[in-house]
């Protein structure tokens, strides 16, 4: 039987990978260091209420969730199925640059040239396109992703976010290595005014 520490640390690590954050992420969300978000989901650490209050509120759930998970996560779907359900998503909807784990895309970016730039800016905006269009398309998310489907206003609200996220940081390196270029290409200008847009 896990402990009431272990279960909200489940719920927590649910609630955040639902939102495609990781644990630093959270962490600034919520106001709280990333030692206490590790803590709290490893099960390691009891925490007050004025901080399971701060994470509920990143998380935008209700407090009362976290001080008695055992009534969220007692019989509903493994906190696997749900992470599965986003991962599947990503990845046959063909959404590879935003299933990219952020560590990952970190690295990546600091390993592009001028035309793999380009090259990214334009699979970016292409793989945004296809997700407004399945999303745009309630039956067909519901047939092959239904636990994605059942949240389909939050999934797409996140996965917007992670696009412009990812062009603004993109752009933002662009701009420091190859400003003049920007303005030779239509699409790639087109680009950095949406993520200076975003920003």
């Amino acid at each position: 039987m896990s402990s009431r520490e272990e279960l909200r640390g489940q719920l927590i690590t649910k609630l955040r990978e639902e939102r495609l954050w990781t644990r630093v992420q959270l962490a600034e969300e919520a106001g709280v260091s990333i030692t206490t978000i590790t803590g709290v989901e490893t099960g390691r650490t009891q925490v007050r209420f004025n901080t399971l209050k701060k994470i509920a509120d990143a998380l935008e759930t209700d407090a009362r969730k976290l001080v008695h998970p055992e009534e969220e996560l007692v019989g509903g779907p493994p906190k696997d199925d749900a992470l599965s359900g986003i991962k599947t998503f990503l990845e046959e909807s063909e959404l590879r640059l935003h299933a990219m784990p952020d560590r990952d895309w970190d690295g990546f970016l600091g390993t592009l040239d001028l035309a793999e730039m380009a090259h990214t800016v334009r699979t970016l905006t292409k793989e945004r396109n296809r997700a407004k269009e399945i999303f745009g398309s309630p039956s067909e998310i519901y047939t092959r992703w239904p636990l994605v489907g059942e949240n389909r206003r939050f999934y797409k609200r996140e996965l917007d976010k992670r696009y412009h996220r990812r062009l603004a940081g993109l752009m933002s390196r662009w701009s420091d290595l190859y400003p003049a270029e920007i303005e030779e290409d239509s699409d790639i200008r087109a680009a950095y005014k949406d993520a200076i847009e975003a920003m």
